[in-house]
């Protein structure tokens, strides 16, 4: 879930940030979770990937996490005003450090 998010998909302003709400189950026990999320500007000439890999002790993620475990994140999505007006893509990707259990994907439009 994206708040704040008024449409389908959600009309972002550059300079802004958002947040992302995410659930997740854990395949197995988990003692320093990891937050990857890209942010992809694309155009019709090219495309601009803002990649940070964050650890649970700067994100509202869980540090332990049990298997089988389902656990809630929150993550900050900043829209920079370097992208382009047109289609962002966001990904989430979560798991324990260099490797990801799970992700979410999403289309957004920037103003």
């Amino acid at each position: 879930m994206i708040t704040p998010c008024d449409s389908d998909p959600c009309a972002f302003e550059r300079g802004e940030s958002y947040n992302a709400t995410f659930m997740a189950e854990s395949p197995e026990d988990i003692e320093d979770m990891y937050v990857k999320l890209v942010v992809q500007s694309h155009t019709d000439s090219f495309k601009i990937n803002m990649v940070t890999w964050d650890s649970c002790h700067f994100v509202d993620v869980p540090c332990t996490v049990k298997a089988g475990e389902t656990f809630m994140g929150n993550v900050k999505v900043p829209i920079h005003k370097a992208f382009s007006a047109g289609k962002l893509t966001v990904r989430i990707e979560v798991g324990p450090l260099m490797k990801k259990f799970a992700c979410g994907e999403f289309d957004i439009v920037e103003l």
